[in-house]
């Protein structure tokens, strides 16, 4: 049966929102995984926020003195790689963007997760079917791990410039559901609008995407 969040996680949820973008909470081993586009970037434990670290970020954190997370195993402390974030920061999402960054692209940096089975396909993805794995596939986004890295802005403008009339928003909207484990027909407006700029942005080269190996020009 899955947990409603407490008002701490909504709290952090919202703000890292503003921050980044759209987050989403998993309940996990007695406390909270926070996930944006796929990639677990901070965790909450008894009701403190705690955000990714590796080599790069990680003297940032230690510089202001803030704690890593750590947890009691059989004979041994273990440390997840992730440090307390500024409590300072926690009321004002401009402030925590910066740090919340850092986190993100930590997260980027580490190896996607193993997952045990079979390789998923995209078209198994929440709001993806067939048609969109096919289109996906000729950009040279492959797996669901290949639309994790890309993004789904980068990967519906790759498919945009191979296919002009038959990608519409509908597919950026999809991408995006996909990432965040939401439906299409769900997505914010406010999501949408910032999807859309991104998306216009991308596409008259005012940004160039991210592309992922092997996506054609």
């Amino acid at each position: 049966m899955s947990r409603t969040p407490t008002p701490f996680v909504s709290m952090c949820v919202d703000l890292l929102g503003e921050a980044l973008g759209p987050v989403r909470a998993r309940a996990m081993f007695g406390g909270w995984g926070l996930f944006r586009e796929g990639r677990m970037f901070a965790l909450i434990a008894d009701d403190t926020l705690y955000l990714k670290t590796d080599e790069r970020t990680r003297p940032a954190f230690a510089a202001e003195g803030l704690a890593p997370f750590l947890y009691e195993r059989p004979g041994k402390t273990v440390s997840l790689g992730y440090h307390q974030a500024p409590p300072d920061a926690l009321d004002d999402p401009g402030a925590l963007r910066p740090w919340a960054m850092r986190a993100h692209e930590a997260a980027l940096r580490a190896p996607a997760p193993r997952r045990k089975g079979p390789p998923r396909k995209i078209a198994a993805m929440s709001s993806l079917g067939p048609k969109s794995q096919a289109w996906l596939g000729e950009a040279g986004i492959a797996s669901p791990d290949d639309l994790r890295r890309v993004g789904a802005v980068a990967a519906y403008v790759a498919v945009k410039r191979l296919r002009p009339r038959a990608a519409t928003r509908n597919l950026l909207y999809a991408l995006h559901a996909a990432l965040t484990g939401t439906r299409w027909d769900k997505v914010p407006a406010a999501d949408k609008r910032r999807l859309d700029a991104a998306a216009e942005a991308a596409l008259a080269g005012r940004e160039k995407p991210v592309k992922s190996k092997g996506s054609k020009r």
